[in-house]
């Protein structure tokens, strides 16, 4: 922030969130959409933080898609999975899906594990999607 010039108050410049990654790293997007998924079925995304960089993990988006038609009345429940070395950072669940944006960043540094997995829990075949954004930069 900085004085104004003519002495009445203070400025600031704002930045919007989708906008700060550009400026403090690469943007990182990972995804998977796994098709023909019954019970407790999942798809996966793996990612291990290179050397000498960080990674900022900013939102998610998910889905859960009856693939039969026949199936169409029920609700098709799906959950996300998020963990750092195997340790549970977040997890949350909708029915058909949502996007998020995280309040705060989930940050791993070099050589940290991520696992993400979306998880069908409707009781029939379903196709699931599962997006994160983020970025990464040099530690």
């Amino acid at each position: 922030m900085t004085d104004k010039p003519d002495g009445l108050g203070l400025t600031a410049d704002l930045m919007l969130r989708p906008e700060y990654s550009t400026v403090d790293g690469t943007d990182k997007t990972f995804f998977t959409n796994p098709a023909g998924k019954t019970f407790q079925q999942f798809g996966s995304i793996g990612y291990v933080v290179p050397a000498g960089k960080v990674l900022k993990l900013t939102s998610l988006g998910f889905f859960n898609q009856i693939e039969a038609a026949a199936n169409a009345g029920l609700i098709a429940h799906v959950f996300v999975l998020i963990t750092v070395d195997a340790a549970g950072v977040l997890a949350v669940g909708a029915a058909t899906g949502t996007i998020a944006v995280l309040p705060q960043p989930i940050v791993l540094t070099a050589g940290q594990v991520l696992l993400a997995l979306v998880v069908n829990n409707c009781n029939c075949s379903c196709s699931l999607g599962l997006v994160i954004w983020g970025y990464e930069k040099a530690a």
